[in-house]
């Protein structure tokens, strides 16, 4: 289904991003 694999990546995208953002709250 491609619907699910294009949520499965924004989800994806989304966790790296927020990790990011934790990572550089950090420094």
């Amino acid at each position: 289904n491609r619907i699910k694999d294009v949520k499965r990546d924004i989800a994806r995208i989304k966790t790296i991003l927020r990790e990011r953002q934790l990572a550089m709250e950090m420094e």
